[in-house]
């Protein structure tokens, strides 16, 4: 259980920085790829 909360929290502490990132990857380079790596990211998470 232990285990289970710990990835709990490590996804919680990256997230922020992740979805910084991705929005500013949106903004300044293109909304298409940011859509295609966010989508990889929650396949590659749900893996």
């Amino acid at each position: 259980m232990l285990k289970a909360d710990r990835a709990v929290q490590n996804t919680h502490e990256q997230m922020v920085p992740f979805l910084a990132s991705l929005w500013m990857y949106a903004l300044v380079v293109s909304p298409g790829g940011a859509a295609v790596l966010g989508g990889a990211c929650v396949l590659l998470r749900a893996v």
